[in-house]
């Protein structure tokens, strides 16, 4: 097992040698206005890969949560759980044929935050990525009510969150910092983070945005 590990990582593809598969990345602490956002684009147009704007909420979403593409969802899921007992290069190995595909060109997921080691190991690099924020006391309200998750030390999101910050800044990837509830109710804080991406960014906002979003 560790002679061929080694022999893939030396003939694995270098940063940069993989076609870009990742266009826009919509990611976050989670509970932090990621759902949002997405909705935003896909009321502008956006090809985000589901339109199943009903499920937000609901099934298995949390309170105000969805539009997860569920194959970049379910592997991102699959990545969390392997990081128990397997290193990056291992579970890029195994599910390297789900990674290379086509992807939409605007994904949402939370979990990015935490599994984009695992996509640089093959040197799959987001062209840019949007990073929800959010105040850390009303999240961890959203958190602790609005979802299961275990989470007994909500810090660790805000670390992960950093920590993707610092790979990005380290690797010359665009970003854009999306503050909520901000971004759906400041007009030209709108305009002016969006403009680059959306034709009429405050139009597609005013068709997303209602009170129910405000949990906190």
């Amino acid at each position: 097992m560790i002679d061929a590990m080694k022999q893939w990582l030396k003939e694995k593809p270098q940063s940069g040698e993989e076609a870009v598969v990742l266009n826009n990345i919509i990611t976050g602490t989670g509970r932090s206005g990621t759902t949002f956002l997405a909705h935003v684009f896909l009321n502008a147009g956006k090809d985000i890969g589901t339109e199943n704007v009903n499920g937000i909420g609901h099934g298995g979403n949390p309170t105000g949560g969805g539009l997860e593409m569920p194959a970049f969802a379910k592997i991102n899921t699959k990545m969390m759980h392997g990081f128990r007992d397997k290193i990056p290069e291992q579970m890029a190995e195994e599910f390297k044929s789900e990674m290379i595909q086509n992807w939409p060109e605007y994904i949402k997921d939370p979990r990015y935050c935490l599994t984009w080691p695992v996509w640089e190991t093959l040197g799959i690099r987001p062209k840019h990525v949007f990073i929800c924020m959010r105040d850390p006391s009303p999240t961890e309200k959203s958190v602790k009510s609005g979802t299961d998750w275990n989470m007994d030390n909500p810090y660790r999101l805000y670390r992960k969150a950093y920590g993707l910050l610092t790979y990005l800044l380290k690797n010359d990837i665009s970003y854009t910092l999306v503050l909520y509830p901000r971004i759906g109710i400041d007009k030209d804080y709108t305009n002016k983070t969006l403009g680059e991406f959306i034709a009429d960014p405050w139009e597609a906002v005013q068709r997303t945005w209602d009170g129910s979003m405000m949990h906190f």
